[in-house]
């Protein structure tokens, strides 16, 4: 009897995977453009979510293998076969992104069942987005980019990606790879390039983010925990050669730039003129100069001799007459070279003298008896050296006493936390020692007792021996009299 066994459905086809590498709708709860991503079989086993510019080509692709499928036994394999493969590797480099977003240690110890992943603003699959590109998509359809630094309003996930977000994005920033110019860019132009372009290449993707102009405008703040989204780029459309021109220079151009610079020095500092003063011989010239040079302002500037010791006076020469006075040849303390005046134009220039270095202790005349005590300059400038000369001295000898003191104060810490170490190793020692001592007193009471113990038993084993000693004399006793009873009836027997 053939039992009649249901005929096998068929397989569809012409459908596509009902959970794995499906788009989620917007629920409301990520920022506009965002869309999860189901990377396995299992609802929400895996889902990553993945910036708006991806996400729109990828639906594409979606809607590209349902209207495919829809065609059904018309249908084009290849096409259907390409867009799948386009899907595993969306699915294969959302997987990847899982792992390196999860930490090593929290993967070796339990496996995560359920997890959701935050794809960075620069998410992208090239071979999608050439794809698109032959179909004749727009990729300046796209949302308008977020601002990178938050992806969804109320997700409470996201607090626990951003930080491995930003360990992600800085992997991704060093694997970047620098393309390589293979010739030389002239430095006019790089200076072009290196200039911001004045037209806004976001123009036509919509509004942008402040955040994203700062980025656009200046350097990235420090607190960045993603990179920046790579803006979408239309087949049309050419990017400002600023953003490539920068990562194209080489160590050869760096190096002809600072080859280029010219060797940036100070200059040797100019000599400084050193020159006589010619003395006058008439005391009334001497006298009177110091009030005539004393009114202008010009020449209040009070001069000091270079040393302490006076300088002699030169000797008139024969030649020239007693009033005038020529430039001595001497080699300047400073150690610079002299620098002589031409005599012509030294006699038509006014003789420049030195104010007069005594100074007047009041408003007395000169020949009064108060103008006799006076004062020297250079003598109190030696004084104010010396008094500054002591108290350098001083300060050092203070300085070394300091630094003594604060070594004497270091070895006083060390030797009273050394004390300190030490009394409490006492304290410990004598703790030990007090319990050995409880421990033993425990055991000599112990002891006590136990004696008292054997004494007792011994007194008692005394009284049962002194007992069983009366016992075995009586029962002596007793044989004793038993055999003369016997003794005597078999006498008694042996007569008879």
């Amino acid at each position: 009897m053939a039992s009649s066994r249901p005929a096998n459905p068929r397989l569809n086809y012409y459908q596509q995977s009902p959970v794995r590498g499906q788009l989620e709708n917007p629920d409301g709860t990520t920022r506009s453009g965002w869309r999860y991503v189901q990377c396995t079989d299992t609802p929400n086993e895996l889902r990553v979510l993945i910036p708006p510019r991806t996400a729109l080509i990828y639906s594409h692709l979606l809607k590209a293998e349902v209207a495919e499928l829809g065609k059904d036994h018309a249908a084009n394999w290849e096409r259907i076969v390409e867009i799948r493969h386009l899907k595993d590797r969306m699915i294969r480099k959302c997987t990847r992104l899982s792992r390196e977003t999860t930490s090593k240690d929290k993967a070796a110890a339990h496996r995560v069942m359920f997890q959701t992943v935050h794809a960075p603003p620069d998410f992208r699959l090239k071979e999608m987005e050439r794809w698109f590109k032959l179909q004749g998509g727009e990729v300046a359809k796209a949302a308008p980019e977020p601002a990178a630094g938050t992806y969804c309003r109320d997700c409470k996930e996201c607090m626990a990606h951003q930080a491995r977000m930003q360990a992600y994005a800085h992997n991704q920033a060093s694997v970047r790879r620098v393309p390589s110019s293979s010739k030389q860019v002239p430095p006019a132009e790089r200076t072009a390039r290196r200039q911001p372009a004045p037209s806004n290449p976001y123009a036509q993707l919509g509004p942008v983010h402040p955040s994203q102009s700062q980025r656009a405008r200046g350097p990235a703040p420090p607190r960045g925990h993603v990179r920046q989204a790579s803006m979408p780029a239309a087949p049309g459309y050419h990017p400002p050669g600023s953003h490539t021109a920068e990562g194209r220079k080489s160590s050869e151009y760096l190096r002809v730039e600072h080859a280029a610079r010219p060797y940036v020095r100070s200059p040797d500092p100019l000599p400084i003129p050193y020159r006589t003063r010619a003395r006058s011989a008439s005391p009334d010239r001497a006298l009177s100069t110091p009030t005539e040079l004393g009114d202008s302002p010009v020449h209040q500037v009070l001069e000091l001799p270079l040393s302490s010791s006076p300088v002699p006076a030169p000797s008139p020469s024969p030649r020239e007459s007693p009033s005038i006075t020529p430039p001595k040849v001497s080699t300047p303390p400073n150690g610079l070279p002299t620098i002589h005046e031409d005599q012509e134009h030294e006699g038509h220039r006014p003789i420049v003298r030195r104010r007069s270095s005594l100074k007047k202790r009041d408003s007395m005349s000169r020949i009064s008896v108060a103008s006799q005590s006076k004062s020297v300059a250079w003598a109190m400038d030696r004084d104010w050296v010396d008094q500054m000369s002591q108290y350098i001295k001083t300060s050092n000898e203070a300085e070394v006493l300091s630094a003594e003191l604060e070594k004497l104060r270091v070895e006083y810490h060390d030797e009273i936390e050394a004390m300190r170490a030490l009394c409490l190793r006492v304290e410990e020692s004598q703790e030990r020692v007090r319990l050995e001592t409880d421990n033993l007193r425990r055991n000599e009471q112990a002891v006590k007792l136990q004696e008292n113990k054997i004494l007792a038993s011994s007194e008692q084993i005394e009284l049962k021996q002194a007992e069983f000693q009366a016992k075995v004399l009586s029962v002596l006793e007793e044989s004793k009299r038993v055999v003369q009873l016997c003794d005597k009836k078999r006498d008694m027997h042996d007569s008879s």
